[in-house]
């Protein structure tokens, strides 16, 4: 566990499953998993999967894994801090916490996607970068189209070396 004033950090467990599904549904406009998504990450990728504690309460979370295209690449799948605790900081601990499980599978590089139109993640990972004296560059960018929904997407993929 890690602490940090009065949050905790901690693995995600299987237990966790269906409260991660209300916290991420809380974390508008992040994309909400099923259940069994989040018993899968907690299941194989509890290791790099974290909650965030406020006496006991979740605020937040990050998940992510190692790439087994390039396992010098680590993939974080999702950052999501509940609205009201957002701008305070918090998700730093967060990043730090899954990128030093990333330096332990042996990564050298995080990326993550993050679409235009959510100025936190971008802020929340940007400042990242600037307090650990890293770079942030874009690697990729995608537009695409969901055909079931119709839906269009945008995302910029970007980089950190861990």
């Amino acid at each position: 566990m890690q602490d940090t004033d009065k949050t905790t950090v901690r693995e995600f467990k299987v237990e966790d499953a269906e409260d991660l599904r209300k916290l991420a549904d809380a974390c508008q406009p992040l994309l909400v998993n099923g259940v069994y998504v989040n018993i899968f990450l907690a299941k194989y990728f509890g290791n790099s999967c974290f909650i965030m504690e406020l006496e006991g309460k979740p605020i937040g979370f990050v998940s992510g894994f190692k790439s087994t295209t390039d396992p010098k690449i680590f993939f974080l799948w999702q950052l999501g801090l509940l609205p009201e605790f957002r701008g305070k900081g918090l998700s730093t601990p967060l990043i730090h916490r899954v990128f030093e499980a990333a330096k332990k599978l042996n990564c050298e590089k995080a990326q993550f996607s993050i679409s235009p139109t959510i100025d936190s993640s971008f802020h929340a990972f940007s400042n990242y970068a600037k307090k650990k004296d890293r770079t942030m560059k874009v690697v990729e960018e995608r537009k695409y189209s969901d055909p079931l929904s119709g839906k269009k997407g945008h995302e910029v993929f970007y980089e950190i070396e861990l």
